[in-house]
């Protein structure tokens, strides 16, 4: 393979990048490559629409404007969009009805679930919840990352069988030999537990301590149950309690029994057992997966590339595309996983002019098998390729791009060299010394240490910025997870400071559980759980079992079920229920937001704007569903659509949207702030390691190097 054709750009954030690739492709249209002839590859639809209008600003600047007019003609897209327009474009090689319909992720998750259950049996799934609980993993996610990773790699599924073989042999050969069991164990810590709590001095109130205690009373009462539902955390956990320097000699003694889990024959038949499983279950859930679509006639965006990738390999296709294309460029590339890295590489072997640019510090899809040492392999293996390194920042100032280099200089020094890393600071120093890098470290005793106390601190300080003349919009907090976003923004709003938070939890809002209920009911009118649902919400009661109280008085008094009485919003349902025939299930739902006046509702519940945001999202969630079903040949149902609901929730895919227009400081996981920037942003949870679990799935390659 020629690879002068073959441009490899390493550009850190701030660098020029998008500068860079707009300059290259306005090369390109100067030197007489036609707009129509160019495809360019982003991975998010709001970085492909920035780049076809930056790109569009420079040719109107540079005088081309017949090139501008022209640039609607050019493929600039995700690398799902552009792969479904070439698909389309070649469905007849393919074999391939060019109506299929797609599908997006969200979708695609959705009919999975529904097609990895269907192909679990009873006793399967029934021997996954107790080794799952076991394990502290969830089996759905690892059957659902076994899949991912098949797809990724372009793995023929029939693999899958010799892959959980030598997965089972690599565990088989890690795994500490097994001499000991969980009853002997177990046996053990029961005596050696009460030996600790009442060796622990009383003058130890350190929280460390406090906290250690409550694991030991609380691994007791576990022990107290069947020993076969014991987790392999709760013990792991006792081999590395902490607690504080008074009690540390105390807890010694248990933290060595409870190690020896490890060698226990069950830890070890557990874990292999699971793996087996789970491999078994995504062989079987992938298989009704692909019957599910294609009797549907669906697609979703794996379908597409792999599509993409068989039809390149047809000479007519490779031949057509040859001609009618000149150039690619592909931006975010150390994002790319093994399928889409085969399919550019087809690019580059048919003789387009290929432009690969990308970023090692910014690859955030591991989970889907992207390699952050991706371009640097590519630089080793294709010695002929043009490659060039954008090392200078012209977004942030010296004390930002010196901590950078550091911190990244040193987590890549042993995967690659640091040209590819560290960046020059083209901004001068800001006048009058003042640091861009602030450390807010409080002092205090590790051991009674409360997050709590910590976000408060915080706060403060960011009340503090604000007093300063600061911005709430300027300021970003990026934690970890959800859950220490969640308890951050949390306690902004205690202090009074707005937190622009996307919240999980959608389907358990007040105002999702309403809309609910209310189409339940209008589907059913037995539907007693929905009555009491819209009784609880709507009425005076402060918990279930004080409607429960009522409605049991009502029935006494009238000596039949009286759930209805007195509700103004059932009586509103029982009037829209006539005009049901004549309306889709996403004007029924528009109906009763509008005539039951949901909003109002559950006003009470949460601020009106989020209200208002979380009822238009479920309107759009219910549409999607709508179209779903059309172009699978089913027809909607006020029952399907509530299913549709629940699903989204299953998936964990049900947030709540900022609403529009609101100001706040923003809240979000470091994952979340890819490619987004603030004035002023703090960094959470710095000094935590990586996470440890039990129980992980992740691809091996056979070999290290790259196969060109």
């Amino acid at each position: 393979m020629t690879t002068g054709n073959l441009s490899i750009i390493t550009a850190g954030a701030g660098s020029g990048k998008t500068t860079r690739i707009v300059g290259r492709i306005v090369e390109a249209i100067r030197s007489g490559i036609e707009p129509e002839r160019i495809i360019a590859i982003t991975f998010t639809r709001r970085a492909a629409a920035e780049l076809q209008q930056r790109i569009h600003s420079s040719l109107v600047e540079a005088a081309m404007l017949d090139a501008a007019r022209q640039l609607q003609g050019a493929l600039v897209g995700t690398v799902h969009s552009v792969s479904g327009t070439l698909v389309e474009r070649y469905s007849y090689s393919l074999g391939l009805s060019p109506s299929l319909a797609v599908i997006d992720e969200v979708e695609a998750k959705a009919a999975f679930s529904r097609a990895s259950e269907a192909a679990l049996d009873g006793t399967v799934r029934r021997r996954l919840y107790t080794l799952q609980s076991r394990l502290t993993t969830e089996y759905a996610k690892s059957v659902r990352s076994i899949v991912d990773l098949t797809r990724a790699n372009g793995i023929n599924p029939a693999s899958l069988e010799e892959s959980a073989r030598r997965s089972r042999a690599e565990l088989d050969r890690v795994l500490p030999v097994a001499d000991t069991d969980l009853e002997s164990v177990v046996t053990a810590l029961r005596q050696e537990i009460p030996r600790a709590l009442a060796a622990i001095p009383a003058s130890d109130t350190t929280n460390a301590t406090a906290k250690a205690r409550l694991s030991l009373e609380h691994a007791l009462s576990r022990f107290d149950s069947a020993i076969d539902t014991v987790p392999w955390r709760l013990l792991s956990g006792l081999a590395t309690i902490e607690a504080g320097a008074k009690s540390r000699e105390t807890v010694e003694r248990l933290q060595e029994i409870a190690g020896r889990y490890q060698f226990c024959r069950e830890y070890r038949e557990e874990i292999l057992e699971y793996t087996q499983l789970v491999f078994d279950v995504a062989t079987r859930s992938l298989e009704e997966y692909q019957r599910y679509k294609r009797e549907r006639g669906l697609l979703d965006f794996n379908d597409q590339e792999a599509l993409l990738l068989d039809a390149i390999t047809r000479p007519d296709v490779a031949r057509d595309l040859a001609e009618s294309f000149d150039l690619l460029v592909v931006d975010e590339f150390q994002d790319t996983s093994p399928l889409q890295l085969a399919l550019f590489m087809r690019f580059l072997e048919i003789g387009l002019n290929v432009i690969w640019v990308g970023d090692p510090k910014q690859s955030i899809y591991g989970f889907r098998d992207a390699d952050p040492s991706l371009l640097t392999a590519l630089i080793e293996a294709f010695p002929g390729a043009n490659s060039e390194t954008l090392s200078v920042s012209y977004r942030s100032n010296p004390d930002l791009v010196s901590f950078t280099n550091r911190v990244f200089g040193n987590a890549f020094s042993v995967t690659m060299p640091a040209m590819p890393v560290a960046l020059t600071a083209h901004r001068p120093a800001p006048e009058g010394g003042e640091r861009s890098i602030l450390l807010w470290q409080r002092e205090y005793d590790k051991e009674r240490r409360k997050d709590a106390d910590l976000y408060r601190d915080l706060v403060l300080r960011i009340r503090r910025l604000l007093d300063q003349g600061g911005s709430s919009a300027d300021i970003a907090i990026l934690c970890r997870d959800n859950k220490h976003c969640t308890e951050v923004a949390e306690a902004l709003v205690s202090l009074g400071v707005p937190a622009l938070l996307v919240r999980p939890g959608l389907m358990k809002t007040p105002e999702a559980i309403l809309l609910c209920a209310c189409l339940r009911y209008l589907a059913d009118p037995r539907d007693t759980q929905a009555l009491a649902e819209i009784r609880l919400l709507t009425e005076d009661y402060r918990t279930p079992g004080d409607l429960l109280r009522d409605v049991l008085t009502e029935q006494q008094g009238s000596g039949e079920q009286s759930m209805l009485q007195a509700n103004d919003l059932i009586r509103l349902l029982d009037e829209i229920r006539p005009d049901i025939p004549s309306l889709s299930v996403t004007a029924l739902a528009d109906t009763v937001i509008a005539r039951t006046e949901l909003h109002r509702r559950v006003m009470t519940f949460g601020a009106e704007d989020q209200v208002a945001a979380n009822i238009d999202v479920l309107r759009r969630h219910i549409t999607t569903y709508v179209e779903r079903t059309a172009t699978e040949g089913r027809d909607a149902t006020v029952d399907g659509a509530v299913r549709a609901l629940d699903e989204i929730a299953s998936a964990h895919e049900d947030e709540q949207p900022v609403p529009l227009g609101s100001a706040g400081v923003t809240v979000l996981t470091y994952h979340g702030a890819k490619g987004l920037e603030w004035p002023t942003v703090v960094a959470m949870e710095l000094d935590k390691g990586p996470r440890e679990t039990v129980y992980a799935i992740e691809a091996t390659r056979e070999r290290e190097e790259l196969d060109p």
